[in-house]
């Protein structure tokens, strides 16, 4: 019997990722927006980096006008990693109507309930059926 993770797993919409974008990408990016050398901007996002590895290893987050707040953490094994919590109107620019231009993997099962979800399973694995409670 299958389970609901199986539907949702095949029929959740979700983004299909493209290629990362490099850093020499990003610094082509900026330059031709900005007119800045692009070894300055180079030199000045590893800078930042470094800033936020320093800030970061005394204790300290860090917010970042536009791009969020960069806050430690440690988790029970004493692995330290790092959380960005986005600022609300970068968000609202990447849910902005028809603003995407990626593809998303089952676009028309947006704003579907577990229970359709279900229902598209169950009918196109009739041998393999998600019970319902």
């Amino acid at each position: 019997m299958a389970l609901l993770v199986h539907a949702l797993k095949a029929y959740a919409p979700r983004l299909k990722i493209s290629s990362r974008a490099s850093m020499n990408q990003v610094v082509s990016f900026i330059a031709g927006r900005t007119g800045l050398n692009r070894g300055v901007i180079s030199m000045v996002l590893y800078e930042l980096q470094d800033a936020l590895l320093y800030y970061h290893l005394t204790g300290r987050s860090v917010k970042l006008d536009g791009l969020g707040c960069f806050t430690p953490f440690i988790d029970t094994k004493g692995k330290i990693d790092v959380t960005n919590r986005l600022p609300a109107e970068f968000i609202a620019g990447l849910n902005k109507p028809n603003a995407y231009e990626g593809e998303i993997i089952n676009r028309d099962m947006i704003g579907k309930s577990s229970q359709e979800l279900i229902a598209r399973w169950n009918y196109e694995h009739p041998n393999d059926k998600i019970g319902v409670s």
